[in-house]
């Protein structure tokens, strides 16, 4: 009998979780029409030898593809990498694309920002 009393913090560590793991899970959503906004996280960092330039990736929620290096880089309509004189720059560009700014982060050469903007319906019935 005393050993089950050691046991039970035992017992509850393997049992807790596989209980929350089940009830956490929730059937996924069978339409995207419910989404009313679009969410994005944007990393400005420094780039390399350049105290002015600052490079800009956004993950849109995409998936990634292995082996293909700098792809989530912003890019003009040719292509082309953009670069901007710092992350308020990009931020600006990207409020200028339809984004707003819900909450940043910062470190001596990153910026880190959580953007989104509305997703407009068009209705097929007009």
């Amino acid at each position: 009998m005393k050993i089950l009393p050691k046991l039970f913090p035992l017992m509850l560590m393997f049992i807790l979780p596989v209980s929350s793991s089940y009830a956490a899970s929730s059937p996924e959503p069978t339409a995207r029409q419910a989404q009313t906004e679009q969410y994005a996280l944007m990393v400005a960092s420094g780039k390399l030898l350049s105290l002015s330039k600052w490079k800009v990736e956004v993950d849109f929620g995409q998936a990634l593809e292995i082996g293909i290096k700098n792809k989530d880089l912003l890019r003009d309509d040719n292509g082309n990498t953009l670069s901007f004189n710092s992350p308020m720059d990009a931020l600006n560009f990207m409020n200028s694309q339809g984004w707003t700014l819900v909450s940043a982060t910062t470190t001596d050469n990153r910026f880190t920002a959580v953007i989104k903007r509305p997703i407009h319906k068009t209705s097929d019935t007009q």
